[in-house]
């Protein structure tokens, strides 16, 4: 008989129907046309999702528990000397395919074969030195890191860089006795890979562990300072000097307290900081603390100046950073917003911090990386397709553009200009079939077009 709901106080409503499976119904049993309630599958979703919650908030409140405050005054403590590790050698590097014979490219010089698809590059003893290629075969390849020297093409060297491994930055020593690979790994402490190239042998290290303190500061860069010393840097100002191998602190600053802002940033397509800089002989570097540059000699960590406090507030922006060939000029595109919003290309003297010169920009201005070419300009590199910008120091204004006009799979200008030149790598055919090349410009007395084309036959202006 059919069932009607109860209600004495209105027996003029009329009654409704009830289901026959309003009551006792099997929930995960299909029916026809059954309306309301919450679908089935975000109840199951919700009440994982709830379990996962609570789960991770046990790991979270155990995490904190563990943690401690960075150590006072000191800094991160240094790291303990790492215990040496062979790596693989890499893979077999192909020659060119059969029948195909190896072409001298018409300008600049071949790279070893396997340097193909370069994503990043480093120099290290300037144009006359050694150039560091990072760069792999395909997209699930194993990425390699390729030693040869700049002006040859000559192999120095090779390491292979596990395809798991995101690398953050690479540098070569000005002997190329060493290479250092910074590896992202943003929960234990970010760490560095010092290759020894001759002998093979690898050491890893983690300057700012996370493990202890999860306050800590990231790593941001790493450079060579000496022929067997190794600069890294961190979040909050801070920086570390280390002999080597052994990973040996010998001098230091232990920087701001941590999650200060604004922060020492690295720019995640060139890998290079958008505020901080060493001079090309690695004797001076230039780090942001929090308003302005610090100026410290990197035998000592001694500050040798500073600029003025031109950051008022917990907000910057920055986008890019370098020094002048000769050392004695520091240059930074900067973004204020007090008093008013400012966006601008500053230059300071080294030796005494002063402001020698500021050219108002447009907002957002700049590149993936900043480098002086010559005395009165600046390569602002834009990534992608390897496309690059001059600016004049003195004005702002956007004098060349720099393109690349190449037909292989992969073309990059270097973030950086040994000897003042531009740099740029660049493969020469799809497929591997032919080496990559290096080739270089050299800064202009004066800008002979509007336009650079870099080509596999040298540069053109027009």
């Amino acid at each position: 008989m059919p069932r009607y709901d109860e209600d004495d106080e209105d027996a003029d409503r009329p009654r409704r129907r009830r289901r026959r499976d309003d009551d006792d119904h099997d929930p995960f049993r299909p029916r026809k046309k059954r309306g309301g309630g919450p679908p089935i599958g975000l109840i199951v979703g919700g009440g994982v999702a709830g379990v996962l919650l609570l789960v991770g908030g046990i790991v979270l409140a155990l995490t904190m528990r563990k943690a401690g405050p960075l150590e006072a005054k000191g800094g991160p403590a240094p790291a303990p000397a790492p215990a040496p590790e062979v790596r693989p050698v890499p893979f077999p590097v192909p020659g060119p395919a059969a029948g195909v014979e190896a072409k001298k490219p018409l300008f600049g010089v071949s790279l070893p074969a396997g340097t193909e698809g370069v994503r990043q590059i480093a120099f290290g003893g300037g144009p006359d030195g050694y150039v560091g290629l990072v760069g792999s075969a395909g997209l699930t390849a194993d990425q390699n890191l390729t030693v040869a020297r700049a002006k040859t093409g000559e192999l120095v060297g090779r390491v292979l860089l596990p395809n798991g491994e995101s690398v953050n930055g690479v540098a070569i020593s000005t002997s190329a006795r060493y290479a250092a690979v910074h590896v992202s790994a943003p929960f234990d402490g970010d760490v560095v890979v010092l290759h020894e190239l001759a002998s093979k042998q690898s050491y890893r290290f983690t300057p700012y562990s996370k493990k202890g303190a999860i306050t800590n500061p990231g790593l941001v860069f790493v450079g060579f300072v000496g022929p067997d010393r190794l600069l890294t840097a961190h979040e909050t100002s801070g920086f570390d000097v280390w002999q080597l191998p052994k990973m040996t602190r010998v001098c230091g600053q232990p920087g701001r307290p941590p999650s200060s802002m604004p922060m020492v940033e690295r720019e995640g397509f060139s890998m290079r900081a958008k505020n901080a800089a060493l001079s090309a002989d690695g004797k001076t570097l230039a780090l942001f603390d929090g308003t302005g540059f610090a100026f410290h000699d990197t035998t000592t960590a001694a500050r040798t100046a500073r600029t003025e406090a031109f950051v008022q507030g917990l907000t910057a922006g920055f986008r890019g950073a370098a020094f002048a060939p000769d050392g004695k000029r520091f240059a930074a595109i900067t973004t204020t917003y007090s008093p008013q919003p400012l966006t601008a290309l500053a230059v300071w003297d080294v030796a005494k911090g002063a402001r020698l010169s500021t050219a108002p920009l447009r907002p957002g201005a700049g590149g993936t990386a900043m480098a002086f070419w010559g005395p009165d300009h600046v390569l602002l590199s834009q990534g992608g397709l390897g496309s690059a910008e001059v600016m004049a120091v003195a004005t702002g204004e956007i004098v060349v553009k720099v393109e690349t006009k190449v037909t292989g799979s992969s073309r990059l200008v270097s973030p950086d200009t040994p000897g003042g030149a531009l740099w740029y790598a660049f493969d020469r055919s799809f497929g591997g079939r032919e080496p990559s090349a290096l080739g270089s410009v050299p800064a202009p007395a004066a800008m002979p077009g509007r336009t650079l084309e870099l080509t596999p036959d040298g540069p053109q202006w027009r």
